[in-house]
């Protein structure tokens, strides 16, 4: 079963899996960086206001303006923008100087010299105080004093989002440059895929041969193996299929042949009418058996030709027409056949070119009711060259002409014909590479059916 989240896509598969890791690696880096800028910041913070606190000592001042002043002010506010507070308590913890709302550290600190760090809030605001005890020797002051120091964290903070949003900016354009990179590669990988399909796509449906390996990958190999081994089988399957159906055929038409000729002596032998009756009825199923027979070994050999991809020779429709026009008139003295015949020099195969003349002007005959008028066209159009039937009978529906061109399909109305002639022009002209088109005849009337042919100059 598939996972409603994975994508369908092989190509959106394989980005996914490798992009996916990689920006969960990307987002922990940049917590680990976020954290580390906070900790390295802070203690480089903490290092300046150590060093701050020990020149005091150093200085031992007695009012805030003496420690803010001067050299310290500067190191700590020239290039930023936060603000110092001071204020200078005694052992007792009683204000000596400075602002009373600066927050003190440890009581306990403030005897003895001593360093305090401690982060607090001042007026609202968050700070940084640095709390020093140290001994003062002097004549306005003898004792021990406190002075804490709070520095406003607005720079150390700004500081910090500019170094993160680098980083974040950094990771971004990282997500972006991998995902570029492996969308490219993985594009480039799926090319032997991409034109193993378009291979099977283009394909002709008839066509069983092989599908070549020798550029293919390596992972790609096994499956167009197995591929090949399916198309090896279906190609013996439809060979034996075929075999039996054209040997079928052949069987068949030797005793119905046998057949014809009996039951055509029959009726000149019997006089009585009952007997001659159902003679009459054996003969005529005689003949549709025999047409049947031959028409299936029409459609077996057909159907061979875009399997055997037989060589095509250079033929003259014009010619070809002219002789099984010739043929037809002589089995149906009666028929209305009219011919408009151009040379027509094109890449097919003599006989079934004469088997599509057969098929179309039986249909015409067939179906297009007595005295039915045929008209048969060949010339050039262009790059091809056509043969063309038209009848002036009732013709066939729109709806019904995607469906005629199908073996076994006959009309509602048909009780006679065997669902096989369009059928049969239909296999050869894709054997020949060509097309079929069935449109209405002159003025709405009756049907016309064209086989354009690829012209033998192309």
């Amino acid at each position: 079963m598939r996972l409603p989240w994975v994508p369908r896509s092989l190509r959106s598969r394989l980005l996914a899996f490798l992009i996916l890791p990689m920006s969960i690696l990307v987002v922990i880096n940049l917590i680990w960086a976020s954290q580390f800028i906070e900790r390295s910041t802070g203690e480089a913070f903490d290092e300046r206001l150590r060093y701050m606190a020990e020149s005091v000592a150093r200085y031992s001042p007695l009012s805030c303006e003496d420690f803010v002043s001067g050299t310290i002010e500067d190191m700590f506010t020239a290039q930023s923008r936060d603000d110092l507070s001071c204020k200078i308590v005694d052992a007792e913890g009683q204000l000596v100087d400075g602002d009373p709302a600066v927050p003190e550290g440890v009581e306990s600190a403030r005897i003895g010299n001593a360093i305090q760090l401690y982060d607090d809030q001042l007026h609202g605001e968050a700070v940084r105080v640095v709390s020093l005890t140290h001994y003062v020797d002097r004549p306005e002051h003898s004792g021990w004093l406190t002075v804490m120091v709070s520095y406003t964290t607005r720079g150390i903070q700004a500081l910090r989002g500019d170094i993160l949003m680098r980083d974040v900016l950094s990771g971004v354009l990282q997500i972006a440059v991998i995902s570029l990179t492996l969308f490219v590669a993985v594009s480039i990988g799926l090319r032997p895929l991409k034109r193993l399909e378009e291979a099977v796509q283009t394909r002709d449906s008839q066509d069983l041969s092989p599908i070549e390996t020798n550029n293919l990958p390596s992972e790609l190999r096994g499956v167009t193996q197995e591929l090949n081994n399916l198309l090896s089988r279906l190609s013996r399957h439809v060979a034996i299929t075929k075999r039996f159906v054209e040997n079928a055929a052949h069987q068949l038409r030797t005793p119905i042949a046998a057949l014809l000729p009996q039951t055509e002596l029959a009726l000149r032998e019997i006089k009585e009418e009952r007997a001659k009756a159902l003679v009459s009825k054996v003969q005529v199923n005689a003949r549709k058996i025999a047409r049947l027979s031959g028409q299936l070994l029409s459609m077996t050999q057909a159907e061979s030709i875009g399997i055997s991809n037989p060589r095509l020779s250079t033929i003259n429709l014009a010619d070809i027409t002219q002789r099984n026009v010739e043929l037809f008139r002589d089995r149906y003295p009666d028929a209305k056949v009219r011919t408009e015949l151009e040379s027509a020099p094109v890449k097919g195969i003599e006989f079934f070119v004469g088997e599509i003349i057969e098929n179309l002007l039986d249909n015409a005959r067939k179906y297009g009711g007595d005295g039915v008028r045929m008209a048969v066209r060949t010339g050039m159009d262009g790059p091809v060259g056509y043969l063309e039937v038209v009848d002036d009978g009732p013709g066939v529906s729109s709806a019904e002409r995607s469906n005629v061109t199908e073996r076994f399909y006959r009309v509602a109305e048909d009780n006679t014909g065997t669902g096989l002639g369009l059928a049969i022009v239909k296999e050869i002209m894709v054997g020949h590479g060509g097309e079929l088109v069935l449109s209405n005849g002159p003025q709405g009337r009756g049907l016309r059916v064209r086989c354009s042919f690829q012209a033998s100059g192309c």
